[in-house]
């Protein structure tokens, strides 16, 4: 349990299987901080990426959940995500581009992408699961979806100005 803000300053912290970090506010990452997440980061403020990197070491296997009210994915650089959830209540903004490298669980919340995009690379098409939450922009953001399969495809997607899959 974590303070108004979890500052990761120059360090790694690692969560192994079985393990959780519960921060309590919002987390932000400068001068190379790190996560080596194989569990779960519960968050109830803003990811705020200001260290230089994806955020992540490239082991990571876990999943950052969003879990409070309205929040935001910002900062200098952009986040590289295993696996990303939105839950809780509110919505939840992209500031800046997103990656997803597993899977994207929006579950019944908003994520606001606005200018931005969300971008899920992993060719599985159940990679972006839902139960009535959605990607949206009233401006020139969106999600990007890379799919390897030749089945129909519904975008999970409210106001919507451009949608791509590649």
């Amino acid at each position: 349990l974590a303070q108004p803000t979890l500052l990761n300053n120059k360090s790694l912290i690692s969560i192994k299987e079985g393990g959780l970090i519960s921060i309590i506010g919002d987390y932000e990452s400068v001068n190379d901080g790190k996560i080596h997440n194989d569990d779960s980061v519960f968050l109830t403020g803003d990811w705020i990426n200001n260290a230089g990197n994806s955020g992540f070491s490239s082991q990571a296997t876990g999943r950052v959940n969003l879990i409070g009210a309205n929040q935001a994915i910002m900062g200098t650089d952009i986040t590289t995500f295993n696996e990303l959830e939105t839950s809780g209540s509110g919505i939840k903004y992209g500031k800046l581009d997103v990656n997803v490298e597993g899977r994207l669980l929006l579950n019944n919340r908003e994520l606001n992408m606005d200018t931005n995009t969300v971008f899920v690379t992993n060719p599985d098409s159940a990679a972006v699961k839902n139960d009535g939450g959605f990607v949206s922009s009233l401006q020139s953001g969106g999600l990007s979806r890379i799919i390897n399969a030749t089945e129909d495809y519904r975008f999970p997607r409210g106001f919507f100005t451009r949608c791509s899959t590649l």
